[in-house]
């Protein structure tokens, strides 16, 4: 006989108490990571923007009057200045070790290494950019304004609440009040009606020897109206957005990996100079992925 044999059954045995007990392990959920000034975490990112708006005729074909596409790849070592009483960053830097531009089909160089750029919260609480060395040219600082930027707004713990600890597999929803009013705060009138959303934590696993929790979030809000229109003018859009994320299970500590994807959809109805209607088609989508290692107190590696 062969002794593997005998083994067989009790390794599967074994397997399935070990899934068992995995399938009743709950976790608390944190999905935003206090910071604290002076923290330095090693970042490397992609991200792709595209923009496109059009004069949208049924007379004749559509022309675009904005087409922006670019990628952005960097690594750089990120350091935390200021934080709130939350520990959300009121300033941040980035010293990078390169920061590539691709557009219309070339790669070079956007900021150089050992560039710092600064992102500060100002009166208004909005990011303002500034370099180091020399100052931002128009261009850049929309491209760099596209993928960096200070946290405002209602947090993920809010729009995704959890008071209950949760199982590998399961899901919860949004709390569709706090996401309307944030979505309304950046620039769309949004009800809670129009508004769905969920949150899965989907495995456990264990990422650079750090236990963790994989993650993902799901949000939508289908013909919300597009704010700031002027009498007479008005739009709609459909804001979509995914969240995926490897959370250490250790609250304190940032997650490893995390990736945004959000896109709008809409059009608006304008004036021109002759104050007759003109209809815009409007598309943005972005992505957004990043991976991030803690550096050690004092160190500047």
């Amino acid at each position: 006989m062969n002794p593997h044999n005998r083994l067989a059954p009790l390794a599967l045995a074994l397997l399935l108490a070990a899934t068992a007990a995995a399938a009743d392990t709950t976790h608390s959920m944190r999905l935003d990571r206090p910071l604290a000034a002076g923290q330095k975490l090693r970042v490397q990112a992609q991200a792709t923007v595209e923009r496109l708006v059009e004069l949208d005729s049924s007379k004749a074909p559509r022309v675009a009057l904005e087409n922006m596409s670019f990628g952005l790849e960097f690594a750089a070592l990120e350091e935390v200045l200021a934080v709130d009483a939350s520990g959300r960053p009121n300033r941040i830097s980035f010293t990078f070790d390169k920061c590539l531009l691709t557009k219309g089909g070339s790669t070079e160089p956007l900021l150089l290494p050992g560039e710092i750029l600064t992102l500060q919260r100002d009166a208004q609480g909005e990011t303002e950019l500034t370099l180091r060395h020399g100052a931002l040219t128009d261009e850049t600082r929309e491209i760099l304004g596209s993928i960096f930027s200070l946290p405002k707004g209602a947090t993920f713990d809010e729009i995704f609440p959890s008071a209950a600890p949760r199982r590998v597999g399961e899901s919860w929803p949004i709390d569709a009040a706090v996401a309307a009013k944030d979505l309304s705060e950046l620039g769309f009138q949004a009800t809670p009606e129009a508004m769905t959303g969920q949150a899965t934590l989907v495995a456990e696993s264990v990422q650079e020897g750090v236990p963790s929790l994989e993650v993902a979030l799901e949000m939508a809000a289908r013909d919300v109206v597009v704010s700031g229109a002027a009498p007479g003018e008005e739009g709609k859009a459909t804001v979509r957005l995914e969240y995926s994320g490897v959370l250490p299970v250790d609250p304190a500590v940032q997650p490893l990996q995390e990736t945004f994807k959000e896109e709008i959809q809409g059009h608006q109805t304008r004036r021109d100079a002759s104050d007759t209607p003109v209809d815009l088609a409007m598309s943005m989508k972005r992505t957004f992925t990043v991976r991030s290692t803690p550096v050690e107190t004092g160190s500047a590696k």
